[in-house]
């Protein structure tokens, strides 16, 4: 579910394509409005204006200027998942695909990028860039915090390892909430916060360094 610049807000489901609320009646947007997939995964409203979505089984999409057009992602198929998508403070769109790694477009080109050398790394389930320029990458095996902005696989600083990690996204006391699937083994805290306390939530919240951690099991 994303709400870009107009107040659109767009929900993806899981065979009936995308739909679009403007305080009226959902707009149905799928295979009969010219939707190559039914599973769509996720929206993205870049600051100019484009609409990008992902979908799992026809790869990135993008309606720039009102028309619907299929991204080629350089070594990947039209078919492949795109599980994740986020925009950076310098306007640069991460797309995160299923088992292989990441790519990124700065408005001219894309390049792609593995995260680790195991494929569950290169699985991304999520993605968030802060305004620090940290890039938090979600796979299923873990998070990652990529603290220059790149995803480089020397750089990347590992927390719940293990994990499928869902969703990412930042709380209004500026602390980093990361949400994990119920799948999971175990779940973790980490915190900078010494009253924090555990819960059998599967959201958890991540504080600015220095950074603590607590495993929780359940």
């Amino acid at each position: 579910m994303f709400q870009d610049d107009e107040n659109n807000l767009w929900i993806g489901t899981l065979s009936g394509g995308f739909l679009r609320w403007r305080k009226s009646a959902l707009i149905p947007f799928g295979q009969p409005e010219g939707l190559p997939s039914s599973f769509a995964a996720n929206v993205l409203a870049d600051q100019h204006g484009d609409i990008w979505l992902g979908t799992w089984g026809s790869g990135l999409l993008r309606i720039r200027k009102g028309k619907l057009q299929q991204e080629r992602l350089p070594g990947a198929l039209f078919s492949d998942p795109i599980r994740a998508l986020s925009e950076d403070r310098k306007g640069q769109i991460w797309i995160g695909t299923w088992f292989d790694g990441l790519y990124r477009y700065d408005g001219t080109s894309f390049t792609h990028f593995l995260t680790g050398g195991e494929s569950v790394v290169n699985a991304v389930s999520a993605l968030y860039s802060d305004q620090a320029g940290d890039l938090w990458v979600g796979t299923y095996n873990g998070l990652i915090r990529f603290p220059t902005g790149i995803p480089e696989k020397s750089k990347g600083e590992p927390f719940l390892a293990g994990m499928l990690i869902t969703s990412i996204k930042k709380d209004q006391d500026g602390s980093i909430v990361v949400g994990r699937s119920k799948a999971s083994m175990a779940s973790a805290t980490l915190s900078s916060n010494p009253s924090h306390k555990k819960t059998d939530s599967p959201i958890r919240s991540f504080f600015p360094s220095p950074w603590t951690i607590q495993e929780e099991f359940g």
